[in-house]
């Protein structure tokens, strides 16, 4: 009878640690973000909003001296370079802004401006961004 206690607290605790994790990796999922912070190919930090069929940026998330732009050049997870445009409720991606190359894509995977690898999708006028 013991061991049976113990074998159903064992799963108890594994059921547990299990449902932690999972709540973990919801966790860094984020809906209705207005806007994402990335770096541009020159290495600089810039933030973008969707802003009807572009992007409204802004170096170093200065909105003040935002811009309205078609499109934004970011650097992918391996330090590729990589532009995106709006393409319907996705994006059109370019390597290196070779347009000629563009694929379409739902999301983009972008460095932070703390050097971390998140992907954005774009929500209505915001983006749903998640970290790996």
């Amino acid at each position: 009878m013991h061991q049976l206690r113990l074998a159903v607290w064992i799963m108890v605790l594994a059921s547990v640690a299990v449902l932690d994790g999972i709540g973990q990796e919801r966790s860094k999922v984020h809906e209705g973000s207005p806007y994402i912070n990335y770096i541009a190919w020159n290495g600089t930090k810039w933030s973008a909003k969707p802003d009807g069929k572009g992007f409204m940026i802004a170096e170093e998330g200065n909105w003040k001296k935002g811009i309205s732009d078609d499109h934004i050049a970011y650097t992918g997870w391996n330090g590729t370079k990589w532009e995106a445009k709006h393409d319907g409720n996705g994006f059109l991606i370019a390597p290196e802004g070779d347009w000629k190359k563009a694929v379409s894509s739902d999301h983009i995977d972008y460095i932070t401006w703390d050097r971390q690898q998140w992907r954005a999708w774009l929500q209505d006028r915001a983006f749903r961004i998640e970290e790996h």
